[in-house]
């Protein structure tokens, strides 16, 4: 009689205990994130304890939950000739002055970006005229201000910050 409650109380326990895994990965960290915008997302873990590659010819072992995945792309800048684009001043407060020079006949246009990616000024642009951008709207941070030409492909990228 006691073997058999033993072997059921076994059964019970085990049971109970098989139950309790789980199988979804998790990990201990001291810290991390997912953050996603409309361009890209990103998912960090800081302080994870044991992360490590070990790879050979045929066979790669990877530990710990955040394993790099790089992937290089080299993006080529157009460069145009006796083009002088002024911004400022930088850091801003209340306003941005945008000037472009350039001798030829192209036209520009501007494409101001929070951090997020949001679009949140676009405006045409000839040479040598002065575009004044309120930033008294906008919250303290980092905004990017994009230059095109789409008869050229020149296309250029400034970091703007707003105290």
């Amino acid at each position: 009689m006691k073997s058999l409650i033993l072997t059921l109380i076994f059964i019970f326990l085990t049971t109970v205990i098989s139950l309790a895994q789980s199988i979804t990965p998790e990990v201990i960290s001291s810290g991390g994130g997912y953050y996603t915008n409309q361009y890209a997302s990103i998912c960090l873990t800081i302080g994870e304890p044991v992360i490590e590659t070990i790879s050979n010819d045929s066979l790669t072992l990877t530990q710990g939950f955040q394993q790099g995945d790089w992937e290089i792309t080299a993006i080529t800048e157009v460069k145009m000739p006796c083009i002088e684009v002024l911004l400022y001043p930088n850091p801003a407060k209340d306003y941005i002055s945008l000037i472009i020079r350039y001798d030829g006949a192209e036209f520009f246009t501007m494409e101001m970006c929070d951090a997020d990616g949001k679009t949140l000024v676009t405006a045409g642009l000839k040479q040598n005229d002065i575009q004044s951008i309120d930033m008294l709207g906008y919250a303290p941070g980092q905004y990017f201000i994009k230059i095109s030409c789409l008869n050229s492909g020149y296309s250029k990228t400034y970091k703007i910050v707003k105290r």
